[in-house]
């Protein structure tokens, strides 16, 4: 009997458990902004590098000076690398009349375009309750020679604990930095 009962313990406190997990995945905001760049303007391919540790799944966390956590249960919907590209076209096409961003795609002619290459060494939260965004972008000529490129860092405080707000602040913080930019190119 005790046993029997001991069995039924162990299934109970099992479920239990996996009843308080749950799994949350989280896309980027979307650009709220009005597109003010024009399709006749010439093509910008935009390219996203991430540093490995942000290449992951799970949204990446600071939890001190040296040390850095990858979520396991609040992760990202799509590829980061991917949201961030998209999210750069959308506020570049906000934000500049120069060139016309774009993805890299096989089927455009690229030959004579510039490239846009944006390296990612930090987009996550810290324990200073902060998001932090930081990398280089390059700009990069038909010749492939650089043409322009700086550094940036970027933090955004928390308005709330949790991972809702970490994504909206990444997401907002992301949107200043490509608008900085944009009036670079």
């Amino acid at each position: 009997m005790k046993k029997y009962l001991f069995i039924l313990m162990l299934a109970l406190g099992g479920c239990a458990g996996k009843a308080t997990e749950s799994n949350q995945v989280y896309l980027l905001l979307e650009t709220q902004q009005p597109q003010i760049a024009s399709q006749s303007a010439p093509l910008l391919v935009v390219e996203v590098e991430l540093a490995p540790y942000l290449d992951v799944n799970g949204i990446v966390y600071r939890t001190s000076d040296t040390s850095i956590v990858e979520a396991k249960q609040n992760q990202w919907a799509m590829s980061l690398a991917d949201m961030v590209e998209d999210s750069t076209i959308d506020t570049l096409r906000a934000n500049q009349t120069k060139y016309w961003p774009v993805n890299l795609e096989p089927s455009l002619n690229l030959a004579d375009s510039h490239k846009l290459l944006i390296k990612l060494d930090r987009f996550n939260g810290s324990f200073q309750g902060n998001a932090e965004i930081s990398g280089e972008w390059l700009l990069i000529d038909k010749r492939g020679d650089i043409a322009e490129g700086a550094p940036f860092s970027y933090k955004a405080v928390l308005t709330e604990e949790g991972y809702p707000s970490l994504v909206e602040a990444l997401s907002l913080t992301l949107e200043q930095s490509v608008a900085t930019i944009s009036r670079a190119l």
